[in-house]
C-alpha cells in the first residue's frame, strides 16, 4: 500500500468527478473491506452528500476549525465513512481550505485509504487538495475542451513539482467524433490509466441521488471501475484481494 490519499480532480465541472470518486472509496471500502474515509473538499460547490445523505453536524469545514476528532466523522457502511462539506459555504470556510493537508495528516492513522473529492477547476480548494493527497487522479472526457483543461492542470502540476498523476477518461463512447485514447495521450503527453464507459445506468442513478456500485453493480460503469479500482490500490497481484473486489 504505497499510497493511502487519493485526490480526485478535474479541469473543469461536468466530467463525471463526483461519481468517480465516490464509487471508488464505496468500492474500496465494501468489495476490498477496507477502513475507508471520503472527504468533500468542494467547499464552494459540494455535491458528494447527493449520495450519501449524510448529517451536516459534522463537516470538514468544522475539521479545518480543528473542531471534532475523528471518531465523530458520520459512517456511511461498514467500512465507509464520509466527511462531508457545509451545504452553504461560511465566509472563513474560503480561507480556511488551505488546512486541508493537516486535517488529513491527522485522519492517515485511523484510515487504510483516504479519498478526496476536489473542487474543479484550478482554485485554491483544488490546490489544497493536490497538496494533501499521495497521488492525484484526474477525471476528464474524451471531447477538446476537456482535454486543453487537462493540459492546463497538468502545467500547473509541473509547476508545483507534483509528480505522481495519472488520467481517467470518463463517459467513453467510441465515437467517431470523439478523441480516441492514442490521441488524448498524445495531446496530454500522459497515459491513460483508465477508459470509464458512458453508461445510462450512471445517469439514472445520479438523477436517483444514489451511488452507482450500490444500485447498479453489474453495470459496464461499475465493473470497469471495479478492475480500476484494484490496480490502483496495488492488489491486481493479491488473489485474496482479488477474490473481494470482484465479488
Amino acid at each position: 500500500m504505497k499510497h493511502k490519499v487519493f485526490s480526485i480532480a478535474s479541469g473543469k465541472g461536468g466530467v463525471g468527478k463526483t461519481v468517480v470518486s465516490s464509487n471508488i472509496a464505496y468500492l474500496t471500502a465494501e468489495h476490498l473491506n477496507r477502513p475507508t474515509l471520503l472527504i468533500d473538499a468542494n467547499i464552494t460547490s459540494s455535491h458528494l452528500n447527493i449520495f450519501f445523505k449524510q448529517p451536516y453536524n459534522v463537516t470538514l469545514n468544522q475539521f479545518l476549525k480543528g473542531e471534532h476528532s475523528p471518531a465523530t466523522i458520520p459512517k456511511f457502511s461498514d467500512n465507509l465513512w464520509v466527511l462531508p462539506s457545509k451545504f452553504f459555504l461560511q465566509p472563513d470556510d474560503f480561507q480556511n481550505i488551505v488546512k486541508l493537508n493537516q486535517v488529513v495528516e491527522d485522519l492517515r492513522p485511523y484510515f487504510d485509504f483516504i479519498f478526496i473529492d476536489s473542487a474543479p477547476g484550478f482554485g485554491r480548494e483544488a490546490l489544497a487538495s493536490i497538496m494533501s493527497c499521495d497521488k492525484l487522479i484526474i477525471v476528464t472526457t474524451p471531447n477538446t475542451t476537456s482535454i486543453f483543461d487537462v493540459i492546463r492542470l497538468r502545467s500547473i502540476l509541473y509547476e508545483l513539482e507534483f509528480k505522481n498523476y495519472e488520467l481517467v477518461v470518463n463517459m467513453y463512447r467510441k465515437k467517431r467524433h470523439e478523441l480516441s485514447k492514442k490521441e488524448i495521450e498524445h495531446a496530454t503527453g500522459m497515459k491513460v490509466a483508465a477508459l470509464l464507459p458512458y453508461d445510462e445506468k450512471v445517469e439514472k442513478s445520479v438523477n436517483m441521488g444514489v451511488i452507482t456500485a450500490m444500485e447498479f453493480p453489474k453495470s459496464k460503469f461499475v465493473l470497469k471501475l471495479k478492475s480500476y479500482t484494484k490496480a490502483l490500490l496495488g492488489f491486481e497481484n493479491k488473489k485474496e484481494e482479488e477474490k473481494s473486489i470482484l465479488q
